[in-house]
């Protein structure tokens, strides 16, 4: 586990790394306590369909790294506290640790840094004398294997490592404790060109704060002029608790007389989810963080002391670690939900945050399998409502007659059309993101990001099944209504690229025997959606009197009840109603509802059996 918040974490970037044109990136976090981990290739599958292009590994899980390779993402992987002994004890253990862990991989798996522990010095502060000589030895290994020029060299560190808060940060330095270890390690990063890995949350600054800053300092939301946060020595305004958090980093590494050392924030994050006393810890509040975060790093500035220097991010973390122990809230700071699906809407794509013109675009992996690539071209080109005529013979586009050309073109027309509407770039996995125009001759892909127009693709156009059904464009937009304003404590979104086909969750609601249980959902739509209803199947065990042994919910909404108007979001909030207000004069399973009547303590204490059983 890691030392604060991901301690123990695969990071990789909610990678969601992104970038912008001047190189700044936000990357993230994937805990290794996760109960349910996906495989590793559904786990990169959510990371392309993401646009993500960093990652950090808390370990070198070879599946991972395998798993990884060809995409082109930057991965950082990690000695483990566990491991940090072992190397800085011995060189010749270093170097097998190097070749086994990186040489091996590279340059089919893009390795640009090692983390050597996670916050050695305040979780582990015994192992701080062989810190720096572990670190040493990595390096050592890694010249060895002529890789130092392409894999930097750090470790973690907290924001407890600082002597006093971090505000004002201009009088911030590093606690005396640790003096002669910092200076070793502030001259390894200096010599070796490395920089400083920080791990900073605001959240736990506020939390820990009384009261003394306004939660919308943290949040990165605009203070009224009274409230504005300005350092006293320097008159620098603070944005943000971040920034302050950053500088008050370059402060206390500039009072050891070190400057031209960068800093990294290896981890921040906001928990969606906390205990009885966790009030910050709440959706909202994870939704503005991260979203707010996203936007701060990628325009590319630097904190008021280091405006030039660009703060990237790796943000905690991709998936709950529910395995986690400690506070509610530290089991609760993923992204995603290990199907897919988003906690919460999150603005990851590069769409917004590239400038100039710039485009990304969707095509076939190369070598990818051919049952695959037809399956993803048929749907594309039907179901997915991509415009195909121009892979047809005769067509700008039919040449090359490959399977791999038509797919990337299908692919990529079936992209720029639905990125927005949270259409993804995976098709079962023969399909990936690239900043290299595909076009080619007389054949124009679509631009996507940067397109003013129509393209020049010319050729005639498909039957009208090629178009989008009416009942896929109903869907589209509930879809992307869903992703502006989702139900509380609901989340929902297509499984795959099957728009007919969904995965949801509810979190057991506050109050209820169900409270703080994670239910998974199926929800199937019919072909002539809305005009019948979609079937709604519980995943999750629930011990509840109107879902019946196959997980099918019983409500009048989606029976006899249904109506046209109604809309995924409201099917939500009547699923999720259930959980508040059972209704046992209408039961599916009787006995279950007998006992709700006649002894509500009995029935409330097997349904949070349950809920801990099988939704925790």
């Amino acid at each position: 586990m890691m030392p604060e918040i991901c301690l123990g974490s695969l990071l990789l970037f909610v990678g969601m790394m992104f970038s912008n044109a001047a190189g700044a990136f936000v990357g993230i976090n994937i805990g290794t306590d996760v109960s349910t981990m996906p495989p590793a290739s559904e786990v990169v599958a959510i990371l392309k369909s993401n646009q993500i292009t960093h990652v950090r590994l808390f370990d070198t899980d070879a599946q991972m790294l395998s798993a990884l390779a060809g995409t082109g993402i930057e991965v950082m992987v990690s000695v483990t506290n566990e491991e940090v002994l072992g190397i800085g004890l011995s060189p010749s253990t270093a170097a097998t640790w190097v070749n086994k862990n990186v040489a091996a991989y590279l340059p089919f798996t893009n390795i640009t840094a090692i983390a050597v522990g996670s916050e050695v010095l305040t979780s582990i502060p015994n192992a701080a004398p062989i810190l720096v000589p572990a670190m040493n030895y990595v390096y050592k290994a890694l010249v060895a294997s002529n890789l130092n020029y392409q894999v930097k060299v750090s470790t973690p560190q907290s924001m407890e490592l600082l002597s006093k808060p971090p505000f004002p940060p201009s009088t911030t330095s590093f606690n005396a404790t640790w003096n002669s270890t910092i200076f070793q390690l502030l001259q390894f990063l200096r010599n070796t060109n490395s920089y400083y890995m920080l791990n900073a949350y605001p959240y736990y600054g506020y939390i820990n704060s009384n009261g003394i800053f306004p939660i919308e300092y943290t949040l990165f939301q605009e203070l009224p002029a009274v409230k504005e946060i300005v350092d006293p020595n320097t008159l620098f305004n603070y944005d943000s608790m971040f920034d302050a958090m950053v500088d008050a980093t370059y402060n206390a590494i500039a009072a050891f007389n070190f400057s031209g050392i960068p800093i990294v924030v290896t981890e921040s994050g906001w928990p969606w989810l906390g205990g009885p006393n966790e009030t910050a810890a709440k959706t909202e509040n994870a939704k503005i963080y991260n979203n707010n975060l996203i936007v701060r790093v990628l325009n590319g500035s630097g904190p008021p002391s280091q405006p030039a220097v660009p703060i990237n991010t790796y943000i905690c973390e991709l998936f709950n670690e529910d395995d986690r122990s400690g506070p509610v809230s530290k089991r609760n700071m993923g992204l995603f939900f290990t199907n897919g699906t988003a906690v919460y809407p999150v603005r990851l794509s590069t769409s917004e945050r590239i400038s100039g013109n710039a485009t990304v675009f969707c095509v076939a992996i190369q070598g990818a399998n051919a049952t695959a690539l037809q399956n993803g071209l048929n749907y594309a080109c039907w179901e997915g409502g991509a415009n195909c005529s121009a892979i047809q013979p005769g067509q700008l586009c039919y040449n090359p007659d490959t399977l791999q050309n038509h797919a990337s073109f299908a692919y990529n027309d079936y992209y720029q059309k639905m990125q927005s509407l949270g259409g993804t770039c995976d098709f079962d996995g023969t399909a990936t993101t690239t900043s290299v125009d595909p076009s080619y001759g007389s054949c124009i892909y679509s631009g996507g990001l940067s397109a003013g127009g129509g393209s020049s693709r010319g050729g005639r156009s498909w039957p009208s099944t090629t178009s989008v059904s009416c009942s896929g464009k109903r869907i589209q937009k509930e879809m992307a209504d869903l992703n502006m304003d989702p139900p509380s404590d609901c989340s929902a979104g297509p499984k795959g690229d099957n728009l007919y086909h969904w995965v949801a969750t509810i979190i057991g609601p506050p109050g209820t025997p169900y409270q703080g249980g994670l239910f998974f959902l199926d929800i199937t739509f019919p072909s002539d959606y809305p005009f019948n209803p979609p079937k709604v199947v519980f995943k999750t065990r629930i011990y509840h009197c109107n879902v019946d042994s196959t997980g099918t919910v019983s409500l009048d909404i989606l029976k006899d009840g249904w109506s046209p108007a109604l809309t995924i979001s409201k099917v939500l909030l009547a699923v999720r109603s259930i959980f508040t207000t059972p209704d046992p004069c209408n039961p599916v399973i009787p006995g279950i509802s007998r006992l709700y009547l006649a002894d509500r303590a009995k029935h409330d204490e097997l349904a949070a059996e349950w809920t801990l059983r099988f939704a925790r």
